[in-house]
């Protein structure tokens, strides 16, 4: 997604319908980004899919080194693949 609002809803159900679930990355807070408005529109439309939003927790952000800070905040490849191993293993 290149933006928020607009978002692209129908973009977000389709995705949905022809996926196990949705997994959403971002490098800040995940409360009020991407992966709280995905998960409205799952919400309403595709409730049984699940959402996985990876990013930032309910917490104060630190500065330092990009790698540091991807694997303080568990936004590695690795979490990202354990993220979709679980929307595999919960078909």
């Amino acid at each position: 997604m290149y933006s928020i609002k607009p978002l692209d809803e129908q973009v977000v159900i389709k995705a949905a319908e022809e996926t196990s679930g949705i997994i959403t990355i971002e490098d800040h807070s995940i409360i009020g980004g991407l992966g709280g408005a995905v998960s409205e529109v799952i919400a309403e439309h595709t409730p049984q899919k699940p959402v996985i939003r990876l990013g930032l927790k309910d917490c104060f952000g630190r500065s330092g080194d990009k790698k540091g800070l991807l694997e303080l905040y568990n936004l590695t490849p690795q979490a990202v693949i354990e993220a979709v191993g679980s929307l595999l293993v919960n078909q």
